[in-house]
């Protein structure tokens, strides 16, 4: 499936041209919205061991995806890159 967004013509992004890297960019999306749409609805005492299984599943194809706890990062729009809400 993220092959389908990975054609540059598809990617609408306000500053497309300043994304040295579409997959990355993807992937920090998808995992995005994974924590937010999945793992919002758990419990808080499951909300770790999500976000180990989650940082498990997703490293080996998003090295950089961050460590900690995956509720506290959001998106930079202009690098398209995870930070934590407190940057």
């Amino acid at each position: 499936m993220i092959h389908i967004f990975l054609d540059k013509e598809r990617i609408h992004l306000d500053n497309r041209d300043k994304v040295p890297n579409p997959e990355k960019t993807i992937f920090t999306y998808t995992s995005f919205c994974i924590i937010w749409s999945l793992g919002a609805n758990l419990h808080d005492s499951s909300r770790s061991a999500f976000g180990e299984n989650l940082r498990n599943q997703i490293r080996p194809h998003f090295p950089e995806f961050p460590d900690g706890d995956v509720f506290e990062f959001g998106i930079n729009p202009m690098t398209h890159t995870l930070q934590h809400w407190n940057e």
